[in-house]
């Protein structure tokens, strides 16, 4: 009934151009996406960077792709993707139908392998990866102008964070240095825009679920 609509999608303004970030779970998605840009800036988007290789995060790609838009992403997102994407999608079809027409896996020519900055639309924006968290190349992208963290998939709101392709030490260890970016606002990959603590609240949950884990491997010992 969502129609796959489930995770967020980001849009910055630069001077000359935008960045998208994530773009949604169909190619009809990532067509509403844009036409929802034309209606805030006549702008052109200039750059997609794509946080992490969850499905309802890519498979909006290919409409901004026949437009020319390059996609950007972390060289172990784009090797995910290649295993596993094309059996995601077979595996949507039945559930969202219709929604899916147009749809196909695109793999980005752009990659990344460390923390970095790119200048797109002239607005720097900070990269960051902290090594493999919630999925092996997890990326979070900081506009320090306005003070904006877009987490990604380290960061769920409202949501039970998926840890079915994390490193769960790894995951920990990613939350404390993306809090040391102090930024004023976080946008999770699942969830409503909210402050810094955003942060702290998924550190929580995972530290709880690592303490409940370990009680009941004790227990069946």
């Amino acid at each position: 009934a969502n129609r796959g609509v489930v995770g967020s999608r980001e849009v910055i303004v630069g001077k000359t151009g935008v960045v998208v970030i994530d773009t949604g779970s169909s190619y009809r998605h990532g067509k509403r996406m844009l036409d929802a840009i034309a209606r805030v800036t006549d702008k052109p988007v200039v750059l997609v960077i794509l946080t992490h290789a969850v499905q309802e995060f890519v498979f909006g790609s290919q409409a901004f792709v026949e437009r020319g838009i390059p996609l950007l992403a972390h060289s172990e997102t784009t090797k995910l993707m290649k295993a596993r994407c094309d059996h995601c999608l077979d595996n949507l079809r039945p559930l969202l139908g219709a929604e899916l027409e147009g749809t196909r896996l695109v793999i980005p020519l752009r990659e990344v392998s460390a923390t970095t900055t790119v200048d797109a639309g002239d607005r720097p924006l900070e990269i960051y990866f902290f090594g493999w968290a919630s999925t092996p190349g997890d990326l979070a992208v900081f506009d320090r102008a306005s003070g904006v963290l877009f987490a990604g998939g380290i960061v769920a709101i409202d949501s039970i964070p998926d840890i079915r392709d994390s490193d769960f030490d790894g995951w920990q260890r990613a939350l404390p240095r993306l809090a040391e970016l102090k930024p004023t606002w976080v946008v999770p990959g699942h969830g409503p825009v909210t402050g810094a603590g955003a942060i702290a609240v998924t550190a929580s949950y995972l530290d709880a679920l690592d303490r409940k884990m370990r009680a009941l491997y004790a227990q069946s010992t």
